[in-house]
């Protein structure tokens, strides 16, 4: 017997309310919902990586300790070494399109450049200071903050080439976001501030003093955000960081490190021990998921409400493209079949959402099998892993969702220690 725990978290009010569902399946052919849809990649890195970010959905870089900076052009299936030009920790990094992008050092203040994807980098900037997060809204305009003595903030218009030096409270800045050219946000310790006027000037906002130091935040748009401290709290603003109220309070190992909000309602936040939760309602509910890893987490970050990636100790990446969560493998039919079999998704043409079956004969001494069902574009990249499991003798139905994916034709793939097939599908939208 397989015991699984989904922790779920609901809003804070004046009490916090912890709901533990224990899950427990058997060992036989039924509906199956307890199986990790995080995937580890190979990073091709033993150092610890402190942060991660991706253009689209087959670029990003992630960047950590000794200078490190892997890369991927293929959505994370292979990560290429790329050469900082340093060797101390590198705690940001940020693009703006393919080719420009910037990263800096939590030890001594390194501002590294790239303007040809990574191939190259070079120092554009020195400061004897630490710097944990930088942050840029178009090729020539950035931020970069961080502490030595105070929240430290510099400032460029002209693409690096000139760095204005600011100072915002006397903590340490984790997180600097700008929303345009006037409007962004930074932490300083356990306080929060806002500027106007392109960081010229700031305002204090809240304090978490007391609760755990800010470790990150995430706006979606001008009203609408998320603090995360390292007390395992999450906070909501939806003025614009006028007021906040607290949330939730996640009671994670340890230390939390990010958070990261997708779209109004989809949100998560990563911690120690491989710690990741989710929330699909703004933040009122968070769900426990399994990332198949117990490092910490340090960054996470996701394109759409299903395609993300975190990073963290030991080079570990992780990825997924079901927003890490559960798609349930249901068996339909208890009757043994005869042979393998992959049938023709239904409906098709579908739009959203199509249902994909398939057959598994049995094995001798009853054993399960281990069982892979993959989506791929039109271009052969993979879209999306539906199974990754050994089942057992019958047949299943999956449900595949395409509503964060483009037009076009698909291919699935079922593949058995024995067996391969491939089926072509159309999403019309």
């Amino acid at each position: 017997m397989i015991f699984e725990n989904n922790i779920i978290m609901t809003k804070v009010n004046k009490t916090i309310i912890l709901l533990i569902i224990v899950h427990c399946t058997l060992l036989i052919p039924s509906s199956r919902d307890c199986y990790s849809q995080w995937v580890i990649q190979n990073s091709g890195t033993p150092e610890h990586l402190y942060d991660v970010y991706f253009i689209n959905t087959q670029t990003g870089w992630a960047c950590g300790n000794n200078g490190a900076i892997v890369k991927t052009t293929n959505g994370g299936n292979n990560w290429f070494p790329q050469i900082s030009g340093i060797t101390f920790p590198l705690y940001s990094v940020h693009f703006v399109n393919d080719y420009i992008g910037y990263a800096v050092t939590r030890v001594d203040g390194y501002f590294q450049k790239t303007i040809d994807g990574g191939s190259n980098w070079f120092t554009v900037f020195f400061s004897p200071k630490s710097f944990e997060s930088i942050y840029f809204i178009d090729s020539l305009t950035g931020w970069a903050a961080g502490t030595s003595g105070g929240g430290w903030l510099f400032r460029t218009t002209n693409g690096g080439l000139i760095w204005d030096s600011l100072m915002v409270g006397t903590g340490t800045g984790n997180h600097i976001y700008f929303l345009n050219a006037q409007t962004g946000w930074v932490n300083s310790g356990s306080a929060i501030y806002k500027s106007y006027d392109g960081g010229v000037s700031w305002s204090f906002q809240f304090s978490t003093i007391g609760t755990g130091v800010i470790k990150e935040f995430s706006f979606v748009n001008s009203n609408t955000g998320w603090i995360f401290t390292d007390g395992y709290r999450v906070y909501k603003t939806t003025n614009g960081g006028n007021n906040w109220i607290l949330q939730a309070n996640l009671m994670g190992p340890f230390n939390g490190h990010s958070i990261c909000f997708s779209s109004i309602n989809t949100g998560w936040v990563s911690g120690d021990s491989g710690f990741m939760s989710r929330t699909s309602d703004g933040g009122e509910t968070w769900y426990l998921q399994n990332t198949n890893t117990t490092t910490f987490l340090n960054s996470v970050f996701f394109l759409t409400d299903s395609i993300g990636y975190s990073v963290g100790g030991g080079g570990r990446i992780i990825f997924t493209n079901t927003s890490g969560s559960i798609v349930p493998v249901v068996n339909i039919n208890t009757n043994m079949p005869g042979n393998f079999e992959l049938f023709q998704n239904y409906p098709n043409p579908f739009n959203p959402a199509t249902k994909i079956r398939f057959s598994i004969p049995p094995l001798e001494g009853g054993r399960g099998r281990i069982t892979h069902l993959i989506i791929y574009d039109i271009l052969g990249r993979e879209a999306a892993i539906l199974v990754n499991e050994s089942l057992l003798p019958g047949t299943y139905e999956v449900k595949f969702d395409g509503t964060n994916y483009p037009s076009g034709v698909y291919f699935y793939t079922l593949i058995l220690d024995v067996y391969r097939e491939t089926k072509k599908m159309l999403l019309t939208k």
